[in-house]
């Protein structure tokens, strides 16, 4: 290949670090790789896990990478600065990390949440200019593209959907607010909720961890189950669509770790909103599940990191 005709997407999560190397000229990767996070070791471990796993991406040097793409929980202005908590990377807060890994490797480097980049691949792979992206998780995150372009906001704060307060006497959230839908709807909340209708036989432990166990209850036909992933779908589809009056997207994408387990939730968050959206908007948008599993956020990141290439050429 010529010099600077390939990009790097770096994914980078609490448990684990996707690395993909890409043409500049289209979205499939030609190499990937996965490596641990070490989360808990600081902001310098964190870094340098980065450095490797780009490395260990392109041995052969990186003469030929013309940018990196990194897309990490949290707060990212259009600098590279982290702004807010990270969940369990909590080290970045404070971190110009598009300038820091920029410097230490010496090619242009871009860098932003995980959720708005993984909003910015799903568009790009339907080929759409205006799409909602809600990734349901451990939390609640998401990303906006408006006009083909991802919106960041003030801060990078742009597409925070899983801290619209749906409550305000609930639960205190991590983010410092009472009742934000996550602290309703995240996979611990979740396996909670099915234990307060009075699920039984549910192991002891941490709750996120024991979500696949509630997700097989529900492909069971377990009634409990099923009631509380409809009421959570039904609240994910409020807040969803309150922010389509506002976006009006052609598309809502509904990804993450608990519609990959439960695939019937984005069709359950579909009819809920036939309830709680403009019907107009609703006639003309669609609710799709993700198309890009866990490659989302390294695909989106190699797509920041195609658009910086070319703003700078």
């Amino acid at each position: 290949m010529k010099p600077g005709r390939t990009i790097i997407g770096l994914d980078l999560g609490g448990s684990s670090i996707k690395a993909g190397l890409f043409p500049v000229e289209n979205s499939a990767p030609t190499r990937t790789l996965i490596l641990a996070t070490p989360a808990h070791e600081g902001c310098e471990s964190l870094m340098d896990a980065l450095i490797a796993a780009v490395g260990a991406l392109c041995p052969e040097g990186l003469s030929d990478v013309a940018a990196i793409g990194i897309g990490t929980p949290g707060l990212v202005d259009d600098n590279g600065l982290v702004h807010g908590p990270a969940v369990n990377l909590s080290a970045w807060q404070g971190t110009s990390l598009s300038a820091s890994v920029s410097e230490r490797l010496g090619v242009p480097c871009v860098a932003g949440n995980d959720g708005s980049f993984a909003a910015l691949a799903e568009a790009r792979d339907r080929g759409v200019r205006e799409l909602l992206f809600v990734s349901w998780g451990t939390g609640i995150g998401g990303g906006i593209v408006c006009d083909g372009r991802l919106v960041t906001g003030n801060r990078g704060m742009a597409g925070e959907i899983g801290h619209v307060c749906v409550d305000p006497s609930g639960p205190l959230c991590g983010c410092g607010q009472r009742g934000c839908l996550e602290r309703f709807t995240g996979a611990p909340e979740l396996v909670a909720a099915y234990r307060a209708r009075g699920g039984t036989a549910v192991p002891e432990g941490a709750d996120g961890a024991l979500f696949p166990e509630l997700a097989a209850r529900h492909q069971s036909g377990d009634p409990i189950a099923e009631a509380v992933m409809e009421a959570a779908a039904g609240m994910i589809a409020r807040v969803v669509g309150a922010t389509m009056s506002i976006l009006a997207p052609e598309v809502v994408v509904i990804g993450g770790g608990v519609p990959e387990a439960i695939p019937q939730l984005p069709d359950l968050v579909a009819r809920a909103l036939t309830q709680c959206s403009f019907p107009y908007l609703l006639e003309n948008c669609r609710v799709e599940s993700a198309r890009l599993g866990n490659r989302a956020g390294m695909a989106g990141a190699a797509e920041a990191a195609r658009n910086l290439s070319e703003r700078r050429s």
